[in-house]
């Protein structure tokens, strides 16, 4: 008996040991993300510097932010020479975003068990190592984020500008951990960073973009991208993350467009702001979100009419241009109060509810029935004056809602919601997002709005708190919580 014991102990032994070393010849996915602008004179030595990383399992991900120099170019060129296709993804972008919005889209083009590893156009990594060491730091499962100290060359530049040639990341005091008071503590979160791009994910949109930034407002920050990025991840890895004093990056100070010597108001204007915004809480277990997952769910949509004429014709219209309805609630006004009592089948997977048409609560009752009725995680309100001519995709709309954190995502066929007066930020030909707070007394103007889709949790609290006598009104923006945000869809 104990022998047969000892033996099972033994065993155990091995095959931890063989787990142990299994995990430390691991190598985890890690994506490198590089944001470049104007960085011709040094993108080469950069892009050298990760290709000679003695690593295998990564990919790049480099986006060039619209250079008016030969940065693309050369960019190009290097992938080619070095048959670089499969591991580097590669975007040039027609006109300048900046880097916050350049970073965000990059971040969430990756896994959300990513690595992520952040490195600027013109600074390069200290050694051929850098990947492997980030790689076992990671070994350890209470490491969602690092970061490091740097190197400043030329050590002269360094000294006129008042920084040291070793960097200035540190330790922070372990009081500063406990409380996660790391917006009211000095600075140190700097180069390099790395952290699991699920953590980056779960930054709200609303917290990336300025309130009141002169020239800004309702954009994304134009600068302090590390700060708005970086405390939100600290916060909620609570402990989980550590300080490395091993150089591994070098910080290039040679460039003329380095952003504290162009921009420096600019940076404290964006980090007083940044630094007032509510802390983020701890994340008790990895977020692991799957947003992909909602391209295969299906949404309940609601049309709300003002009369009974055409409604086949809205009905189909519906049905041959949307793609992902489940079922089709139409609102429908009558005098008859028999009429409002129950929701009555009026064709396959379509529902009719009446309301009296004279009276606003009515209508607000029939969408609070609406929503305690739809069994989907989404509902699509649509507009009765809606006439589709393409394709819309309620998978990509949720995935666009949840990926956000947005409140809604708000549909306009005609392409006006690009109207830079009117919305804040184009994220990519489609996706354009706004802040409601920004947008309050412009929101009347663009009334071409066709559909909005909620979470059918926001949808009930939204007919709620609804005042207003039309359908409507539940586009107003004035219904969201004014730190939200809205994304349109076009």
């Amino acid at each position: 008996m104990r022998q047969g014991i000892l033996q099972y102990c033994v065993l155990l032994t091995i095959l931890f040991f063989n787990v142990f070393i299994q995990s430390a010849e691991h190598e985890r996915s890690l994506v490198v993300i590089l944001c470049t602008r104007n960085v011709s004179e040094w993108i080469e030595k950069t892009l050298s510097s990760i290709y000679q990383q003695d690593y295998t399992n990564y990919h790049v991900i480099c986006i060039d932010d619209a250079s008016t120099d030969d940065t693309a170019n050369k960019i190009k060129r290097f992938i080619h020479e070095h048959d670089w296709h499969e591991k580097c993804t590669f975007i040039a972008n027609e006109r300048r975003v900046r880097k916050l919005v350049n970073l965000y889209n990059a971040v969430h083009m990756c896994a959300d068990t990513d690595i992520i590893v952040q490195l600027d156009g013109d600074d390069w990594f200290a050694n051929d190592q850098v990947l492997r060491i980030v790689n076992e730091r990671y070994e350890d499962p209470d490491i969602w984020m690092t970061y490091g100290q740097y190197k400043n060359i030329p050590k002269h530049i360094a000294q006129r500008y008042g920084f040291s040639e070793l960097g200035y990341a540190r330790q922070l005091p372990q009081r500063v951990i406990n409380a996660r008071n790391y917006r009211r503590s000095q600075w140190v979160f700097m180069h390099m960073r790395t952290f699991y791009a699920w953590l980056f994910k779960a930054i709200r949109v609303e917290d990336l973009i300025c309130e009141n930034v002169k020239n800004y407002v309702g954009n994304f920050y134009p600068v302090s991208n590390d700060l708005a990025t970086m405390f939100p991840i600290a916060e909620m890895c609570g402990k989980r993350f550590k300080f490395y004093n091993e150089v591994l990056y070098i910080r290039n100070l040679y460039p003329s467009n380095v952003g504290f010597k162009i921009e420096s108001r600019l940076q404290v204007m964006c980090s007083r702001e940044i630094c007032r915004k509510i802390k983020y809480p701890i994340a008790e277990v990895p977020l692991i979100r799957n947003v992909e997952q909602y391209c295969d769910k299906q949404v309940d949509a609601i049309i709300c009419m003002k009369t009974k004429d055409n409604v086949h014709m809205y009905i189909e219209n519906a049905k041959a241009h949307i793609d992902g309805i489940d079922t089709m609630y139409v609102l429908l006004p009558t005098n008859d109060f028999n009429q409002t009592q129950e929701v009555i089948k009026y064709d396959h997977d379509v529902y009719a509810l009446y309301y009296i048409s004279s009276d606003n609560q009515d209508l607000k009752r029939a969408l609070e029935q609406v929503g305690k009725h739809s069994k989907s995680e989404h509902v699509l309100l649509l507009d009765e004056s809606f006439c589709f001519d393409k394709i819309i995709s309620c998978g990509d709309m949720m995935c666009w809602l949840e990926r956000t954190y947005a409140h809604a995502v708000h549909i306009n066929m005609s392409g006006s919601t690009r109207n830079k007066s009117f919305l804040s930020i184009e994220i990519t030909n489609d996706i354009s997002v706004c802040k409601y707070k920004v947008a309050q007394n412009k929101w009347k103007a663009c009334n071409l709005l066709q559909g909005t889709l909620l979470r059918t949790s926001d949808f009930i609290r939204t007919v709620t708190r609804w005042q207003t006598g039309t359908a409507n009104g539940l586009y107003d923006p004035a219904m969201a919580k004014s730190k939200k945000v809205g994304i349109f869809y076009s």
